[in-house]
């Protein structure tokens, strides 16, 4: 996948929509573009494949956690592109398994407000690649409490009307907790930036 975003930055350089001088940069940039628009194919085939909305409720509520709570990362971004693909496919083959073992609606909001609550006192977690001032600190912890209490909501409701999705995103809120566990067990956090 490198090699075909170094062809289509260079072929953005050759018709002179970026600089030279940045080459570098506006590769990583295409990396991401193409590794997220590839991604989101790929659970969207899966989704539609299947017949599973989960697959796209899943991927939304870990994807919009781990962009303010941080956790573990791989250091090789193909392997975490497979990891992360793995990891959908898992989060939901253990939803539709926890459905099936916690068949009562009272404990699942429970269960989640638990888990909210611990990922809200961890996160986020300052990774050396983000480095983070105080201040960035603070404004991330504050938005991990805003989607943690919407993301609460939401499930509370979908556990009123009984919708198997709430698993999913109970699902996806684990896998987030574990991931933040992970982040500090193998000492992926870096000291607050002054």
């Amino acid at each position: 996948m490198i090699s075909v975003c170094e062809k289509i930055t260079d072929f953005l350089i050759k018709i002179d929509c970026i600089p030279y001088d940045g080459k570098d940069a506006y590769m990583y940039a295409v990396y991401g573009l193409v590794s997220d628009f590839l991604f989101w194919s790929i659970i969207v085939a899966l989704a539609v494949m299947g017949k599973n909305i989960n697959y796209l409720v899943f991927t939304y509520t870990i994807m919009t956690f781990r962009k303010y709570t941080g956790g573990f990362h791989l250091d090789n971004a193909n392997i975490c592109f497979v990891f992360s693909l793995l990891a959908v496919v898992a989060g939901v083959k253990v939803a539709g398994i926890t459905s099936n073992i916690f068949t009562d609606w009272q404990f699942l909001p429970l269960l989640t407000a638990g888990i909210l609550f611990a990922i809200v006192k961890m996160s986020p977690v300052n990774h050396p690649n983000l480095h983070l001032s105080q201040k960035e600190f603070l404004i991330m912890k504050n938005r991990v409490c805003k989607i943690s209490i919407i993301t609460f909501v939401i499930l509370f409701l979908m556990c009123i009307i009984k919708s198997e999705t709430a698993y999913c995103i109970f699902s996806a809120l684990a896998l987030d907790f574990v991931l933040i566990i992970l982040a500090k067990v193998f000492n992926q956090e870096a000291p607050l930036r002054r």
